[in-house]
């Protein structure tokens, strides 16, 4: 058995050791791009757009939009945003996220009909 390790055999050991740091580090990015991939496709499919948007969308006039809203059917930063724009304040809303909401309590709560109408 050799006791004495010469140069060559430890910059054999640190380039291996190297090597598989690196294969690592590249599976970990593979992994995590493939994720932010499918979370981006996620994301493209669910759309913001205006009240009248909305409104077209969910198939209710505004008034009945912000009744949902102040009723805290639809909640802010997850299914409605403020945004300011030429000095002035406009609601925008995740559509699909929106649809859904409203499609669940609908089916679950008799008073958001009575509400909104």
């Amino acid at each position: 058995m050799r006791s004495t390790y010469n140069v060559n055999d430890c910059n054999r050991v640190i380039n291996l050791k190297l090597v598989l740091n690196l294969t690592r580090r590249s599976l970990l990015i593979q992994r995590i791009t493939v994720f932010i991939r499918k979370i981006m496709s996620v994301m493209s499919n669910h759309r913001w757009g205006t009240a009248d948007d909305a409104c077209r969308h969910l198939n209710v006039d505004v008034k009945t939009l912000q009744t949902w809203r102040r009723a805290g059917y639809l909640k802010q930063g997850t299914h409605w945003r403020s945004t300011q724009s030429n000095g002035s304040e406009t609601v925008i809303y995740q559509l699909q996220w929106s649809k859904e909401e409203m499609e669940y309590w609908r089916s679950h709560d008799a008073n958001i009909i009575s509400e909104a109408a």
